[in-house]
């Protein structure tokens, strides 16, 4: 069995700010949602759909959880009014600050047996913490490195003002 794609999407501040199917176009419909499977709703699978971001800002996704089976669906109507329809699946295998990490499957009804598979399985829940700590551990460098400069900075800044109270 061949290993599923997997989609880092960029994320600032709880929005998700791209998405592997979205249609831009004003006669677009788009949306994401949480996904089960539920034999009586359309399409055999219930969905509870997150909030629409304003902008650039696609959706909102503080209530996306590590391991929901997602649909992200984009339909287009065309000026015939003949809809036509995309539909995207995949599991979230690992979430940060700034990324989530959904890996692709071929169906809704796939989607939700992976994310139940993952939400059983150490090895994914492992996988999805060191994702999570390499994020941690990068941010700790960035913030590191800004502050050495700033104390480097501070160090001149306070050098350059006692000269100068030295020549008045």
């Amino acid at each position: 069995m061949a290993k599923a794609k997997v989609y880092a999407l960029t994320v600032a501040n709880g929005a998700l700010l791209e998405a592997p199917a979205f249609e831009s176009h004003y006669r677009g419909s788009n949306w994401l949602a949480v996904i089960d499977i539920d034999g009586s709703a359309p399409g055999g699978l219930s969905r509870r759909f997150l909030n629409r971001g304003k902008g650039e800002c696609l959706y909102l996704i503080e209530q996306l959880a590590l391991f929901d089976a997602v649909e992200f669906g984009a339909d287009y109507t065309t000026s015939m009014g003949n809809k036509q329809r995309y539909r995207w699946y995949g599991v979230v295998v690992a979430k940060t600050d700034s990324e989530i990490h959904v890996e692709e499957a071929s169906s809704g009804a796939k989607a939700v047996l992976r994310s139940k598979q993952a939400q059983q399985s150490i090895k994914d829940r492992a996988a999805a913490l060191k994702t999570e700590r390499d994020a941690l551990v990068k941010r700790a460098a960035d913030l590191e490195r800004e502050i050495q400069e700033l104390t480097i900075d501070a160090e001149s800044e306070t050098g350059s003002e006692t000269a100068v109270l030295r020549e008045s």
